[in-house]
């Protein structure tokens, strides 16, 4: 399948346009202006409305204001996406991060710079959040997910390639739960 996605859609697309979708993919939809920000493309405008006109794997949906990649066609995209280096993905990662963090969406925000490894975002983010979005089972993902102790001798599949945090990231944020869990006074047990 995606050897055809990559033949009928992918392949005829300008240099210019493949860069842009590959950016973007990593989003389940977007507004113009988070791909305004993401990209750093002064004519996001054009390559969006080439991209809808020529392109029926990527949709706009007008009352919204949001642009939606096909799944098929993001699929393919995120194929490639996890191909590339390494800096790059973080550095995709942490100006998604930042973009939701701007916007509010500090849940998203936290996700993204989790993807990054950026523990300093994710604290700075639980700061200004003031763990408004926490329920018992948010806190467990926090716990199990964002917080699991990732030993440096093992790769993360998950992750891979990137840094693995440092003990005093890890600590500083299993102090942070916790005060998270005492300031709301919803005890989870997690079984730690």
């Amino acid at each position: 399948m995606y050897r055809l996605v990559e033949e009928a859609v992918y392949a005829p697309l300008a240099g210019e346009m493949k860069e842009f979708v590959l950016t973007m993919c990593i989003f389940d939809s977007f507004t113009y202006e988070q791909a305004l920000y993401m990209g750093r493309r002064e004519n996001t405008a054009g390559l969006l409305a080439e991209l809808t006109r020529r392109n029926a794997f990527v949709t706009y949906d007008r009352p919204g204001g949001i642009y939606r990649l096909h799944s098929i066609f993001s699929g393919f995209l995120k194929e490639i996406f996890f191909k590339e280096d390494t800096a790059r993905r973080q550095d995709l990662y942490r100006r998604a991060a930042q973009w939701y963090q701007s916007t509010g969406e500090h849940a998203a925000a936290r996700r993204y710079f989790y993807q990054c490894r950026d523990f300093d975002g994710i604290l700075l983010s639980l700061e200004q959040d003031r763990s408004n979005d926490y329920s018992a089972e948010n806190k467990e993902l926090l716990l199990r997910k964002m917080l699991r102790q990732t030993d440096n001798s093992k790769p993360d599949p998950e992750f891979d390639g990137l840094p693995v945090p440092d003990n005093g990231h890890s600590l500083r944020l299993r102090y942070l739960v916790c005060l998270v869990c005492l300031a709301q006074s919803n005890f989870v047990t997690l079984g730690l």
